[in-house]
């Protein structure tokens, strides 16, 4: 099982520590880029071509997503 498979293995799981970079390393295997917002915690992630955003919140130390978003992000990958 390679390591895009593990990630998503782990998030389908619903971790409390599900970081912020394993969301990001898997989006940006799936196509969607970064864009980051103003000074706040909220990222988006755009896929050129769709009009789907994926929105997310860091949490205060910028290691990991909130729960909420992770949640939100599970349904939609």
């Amino acid at each position: 099982m390679g390591k895009k498979d593990k990630l998503i293995n782990r998030l389908l799981k619903k971790p409390k520590d599900f970081t912020f970079d394993e969301m990001e390393s898997l989006l940006l295997y799936f196509g969607y880029e970064l864009k980051q917002g103003g000074t706040g915690s909220g990222v988006k992630f755009i896929k050129e071509g769709s009009s789907e955003v994926i929105n997310f919140h860091k949490t205060p130390s910028g290691q990991g997503i909130k729960t909420v978003c992770a949640e939100s992000g599970h349904r939609k990958t």
